[in-house]
């Protein structure tokens, strides 16, 4: 597991300007040539914690209180991993932020266009609990979003005794 430092802005800004992870993941806000400056920006906020659990993977956690943290995974179009790599990998970094950081709940929002993500959400423990309308513009159109949330069953699986 590596913990991210400013170091690694420019192995992050890679992995987030490929053609397919940034489609999936700017809105109108973002182009390609900020992508550095806002890495930057979340590597310097003591609430951002970026893991990269296997080679073209990284997980991004954000610090709402105490307990619950935002989850963004990011996977390239080109990561070696096989589905089930892929899927242990961000299972592998929730764990890391459980057992290191005290991590108990997960929170992930998903626009409506990215089914791959919304599936995948599923497959790393993550339940759909709700469906936010209209939340941000993408290309000039409304985009809902969909919040997916972790089982404390789940999360208490993953501790380590």
């Amino acid at each position: 597991m590596i913990v991210c430092t400013q170091k690694d802005i420019t192995a992050l800004s890679l992995i987030m300007r490929d053609p397919v992870m940034f489609d999936a993941c700017s809105d109108d806000g973002l182009g390609k040539a900020g992508v550095k400056k806002h890495i930057r920006g979340m590597l310097a906020n003591p609430s951002v914690t970026m893991l990269i659990p296997g080679k073209g993977v990284i997980v991004t956690f954000v610090r709402q209180n105490q307990i619950m943290y935002n989850l963004h995974i990011a996977i390239t179009e080109n990561c070696p991993l096989n589905f089930t790599e892929r899927i242990s990998s961000a299972r592998a970094a929730s764990a890391w932020m459980i057992n290191n950081v005290g991590a108990r709940k997960f929170v992930a929002q998903i626009p409506e266009y990215n089914r791959k993500a919304r599936m995948f959400a599923t497959k790393v423990g993550l339940s759909q609990t709700a469906i936010l309308t209209d939340a941000f513009q993408k290309k000039g159109r409304f985009v809902d979003l969909f919040i997916f949330q972790s089982k404390h069953s789940d999360v208490m699986s993953l501790i380590k005794e």
